[in-house]
């Protein structure tokens, strides 16, 4: 939750709680993070589905091919096709939880508000690598569209269908990196860590 329980504040008559006040800054962001916490979960919920596809259509695959002497003609495609965009859609959600590779040794020796600006230098490295490879990629996909490519197999689908994936998911998870950003200047309910969002 965007405001943890340990900052709920006694009223002064003690006839209940109240939230912390927040300035305009931190109800803005408040607000867009909620927004972006519930879309998050929805595309990694998507993300997860994919992958079980994704599964599903190679073990019928490797089935058809091996124990049945039947190959298949589109199984392996659309797998290929559910693992493009299960993998971008998640990225997002892996920024917000801090899910990805990282080595904190250093990171963990240094006070918190070193960690803060450490943790900003790394984000704006993401949301630059991000945001070029969502307009390589916007380009690439253009232009298959416009030309009408298809990936030339049996299914021969449209290949901008594959290749969007990049740059929508890169577009999104470049936002979310952006919220983190603004997260770790303002300093509230900011955390490098899974599930751990202490004020600073």
């Amino acid at each position: 939750q965007l405001l943890n329980v340990s900052h709920v504040l006694a009223r002064p008559d003690g006839s209940g709680f109240e939230p912390p006040r927040l300035d305009g800054d931190q109800r803005g962001m408040a607000a867009l993070d909620s927004l972006y916490e519930t879309a998050d979960g929805w595309l990694a919920l998507v993300a997860a589905i994919l992958m079980v596809l994704t599964g599903v259509f190679l073990t019928w695959e490797v089935a058809g091919r091996y124990l049945f002497r039947a190959p298949t003609t589109r199984a392996q495609e659309v797998s290929e096709l559910c693992l493009l965009w299960a993998v971008f859609v998640a990225i997002a959600a892996m920024i917000r939880r801090r899910q990805n590779i990282a080595i904190d040794v250093l990171f963990a020796a240094v006070p918190r508000p070193v960690q803060r600006a450490m943790d900003v230098v790394a984000l704006v490295f993401i949301l630059v690598f991000l945001v070029l490879t969502a307009r390589s990629g916007f380009e690439i996909a253009w232009e298959s569209f416009w030309r009408g490519s298809t990936t030339g197999t049996m299914v021969d689908i449209p290949i901008f269908w594959e290749e969007a994936a990049v740059p929508v998911g890169c577009a999104w998870a470049a936002l979310q990196t952006l919220i983190e950003i603004g997260r770790a200047v303002i300093g509230r309910d900011w955390s490098p860590h899974l599930n751990e969002a202490p004020d600073v």
